[in-house]
């Protein structure tokens, strides 16, 4: 009965969350668009206590769509105090078979080159499919504020899992999002995202952070590694709305091997 009780406070506390986050970016994926929309159960809040603040259990469900592929999922958030957290997530997938998806490859190592490569490849040998694929995987995440200074690094581990076409003779295929080949059947991706920002308050809820993010995927199975560093600048100009800039540098690619090739990408994201 106690269990009940409890279970039935927590539930009874619980608000909706979600937000919409769309994307452009130079090379690469393009345009993206994706939104989690589900509850947040608050644990181990106390009052005027920053290390117990937004604390509890999020779970939303989530689904993104690009020109390539969509997909969609759940997502779960815990966060004990404020930082750090944990998350697991399990999404489904389906490929269009355009735009540099499902593109077969006779070896791992081979060098899939750029996109507009890729598509002469595919245009060429006819190994251009569609089809759908699933991933699982879970990371942790250690965050902080001191004064004006903000540092994030999150570690994730997934499994992605795409069969192999039909009439494919290929082992591996390029994974547009993660941009790192990957093996048919399942591969295992390691990634990490570190951020050391400076933030200049302005007025009430608003703000501008600008400093370093550090990006790193890695497929364990195709022992493809994608590095890049380089500028990342937000604006939030309400609790709700921010404006998001990355330019990076590639450090490590099999085909971006110049600084002077950047990553560049703007996002808006909106919370509910």
């Amino acid at each position: 009965m106690n269990l009940l009780l409890l279970l039935s406070t927590a539930f009874a506390e619980t608000t909706p969350i979600g937000q919409i986050t769309t994307t452009l970016t130079y090379n690469r994926i393009a345009v993206s668009a994706k939104g989690q929309y589900g509850a947040h159960i608050p644990m181990f809040e106390k009052e005027d206590n920053a290390l117990f603040t937004n604390t509890g259990l999020d779970v939303v469900g989530e689904f993104s769509a690009t020109p390539a592929f969509t997909r969609g999922g759940i997502r779960a958030t815990f966060m004990p105090v404020a930082v750090f957290k944990l998350q697991a997530y399990a999404l489904g997938g389906y490929y269009f078979g355009n735009w540099q998806t499902i593109v077969g490859y006779d070896d791992l190592s081979d060098n899939y080159g750029t996109n507009t490569e890729i598509g002469d490849y595919a245009e060429a040998t006819g190994r251009q499919y569609a089809g759908i694929g699933w991933t699982t995987g879970g990371s942790a995440t250690l965050q902080a504020k001191v004064g004006n200074i903000v540092f994030s690094n999150t570690t994730g581990f997934s499994s992605w899992n795409v069969a192999t076409p039909e009439g494919e003779t290929g082992v591996g295929f390029f994974e547009r999002e993660q941009e790192v080949m990957m093996s048919f059947g399942q591969d295992s991706l390691l990634d990490n995202n570190t951020l050391l920002l400076y933030q200049v308050d302005q007025d009430t809820d608003q703000f501008l952070r600008i400093g370093n993010l550090t990006t790193y995927r890695h497929s364990l199975n195709a022992d493809d590694t994608m590095f890049r560093s380089g500028l990342l600048f937000v604006a939030q100009r309400s609790p709700t709305r921010s404006h998001i800039v990355i330019a990076q540098s590639y450090i490590t690619d099999r085909t971006f091997t110049s600084p002077v090739q950047p990553y560049i990408a703007y996002a808006y994201k909106y919370t509910l």
